[in-house]
C-alpha cells in the first residue's frame, strides 16, 4: 500500500459519511455544483469549533469555524514564534487567493476553508482542535491539525510549523459566500478554479 493511501486510511473522515467520532460531517455536494467543478456547501448550523468535511475534486476540504478564544490564539506571540510562515508570505505563490493572503489566511475571520491535504506527501491530516497536551505533540499544543505519516502539524489557519517535512502551508481553495449560510468552493469572482 502506498504512503499516500496510508495516510488517507489512518486519516479517515473522506467520502460523504458523517465521522461523528470526531465531531465532523462530511455534506454531499449538489449535483450542479458538481458538473461546474465547484461544491456548494451549507454553513448555517456550522457551531464554533465544529469542522465540517467537504469534497471538492476528489479532495477533502475543512471547513471551520473558529471560536472568539481560537482567532485571538492565533495572534498569541508564543504561536507565532513556532511557526515557519507566520505572516503567510508564501502564500503569494498563487496557491492561496489573495482575498485570504492575511492572518486568519481567510475571508471572514471565524471561517477557515483549507484542502485538508498535507503539502508534504498528499497525506491527510487529522483535525487536533483542541488545545493542550496531545501524545504526539508537546504539551502547548495550540489546536491545529496533525498529519500521522510524515508528523507535520498546522495551526488553525493551516499554517505550517518548524521544523517540519515541509515549509508549506494548507492549501485555501478558491471559495465565495453566496449568503450568510452558503460557501462555494472552487469558485470565486474570478470564475472556477
Amino acid at each position: 500500500m502506498d504512503s499516500s493511501r496510508r495516510c488517507v486510511l489512518l486519516a479517515g473522515c473522506l467520502g460523504a459519511r458523517p465521522c461523528t467520532a470526531l465531531g465532523v460531517q462530511s455534506p454531499q455536494a449538489s449535483a450542479p455544483a458538481v458538473a461546474q467543478g465547484s461544491t456548494e456547501v451549507d454553513v448555517s448550523d456550522l457551531s464554533p469549533e465544529q469542522l465540517r468535511v467537504a469534497q471538492w475534486k476528489g479532495k477533502p476540504i475543512w471547513i471551520l469555524r473558529r471560536s472568539p478564544e481560537m482567532l485571538r490564539g492565533l495572534d498569541a506571540p508564543e504561536l507565532l514564534a513556532r511557526l515557519a510562515d507566520p505572516a503567510s508570505n508564501s502564500d503569494a505563490n498563487g496557491r492561496t487567493p489573495a482575498y485570504a493572503n492575511n492572518r486568519y489566511r481567510s475571508i471572514r475571520p471565524e471561517v477557515f476553508v483549507g484542502v485538508a491535504i498535507c503539502p508534504h506527501a498528499g497525506c491527510v491530516p487529522i483535525a487536533r482542535l483542541k488545545a493542550g497536551p496531545r501524545p504526539e505533540h508537546v504539551d502547548n499544543w495550540p489546536g491545529g491539525f496533525a498529519c500521522q505519516c510524515h508528523f507535520a502539524t498546522f495551526d488553525l489557519a493551516g499554517r505550517v510549523f518548524k521544523d517540519k517535512p515541509t515549509d508549506q502551508n494548507i492549501e485555501v481553495p478558491r471559495h465565495m459566500y453566496l449568503d450568510d449560510s452558503k460557501i462555494v468552493i472552487g469558485k470565486d469572482h474570478d470564475g472556477l478554479a
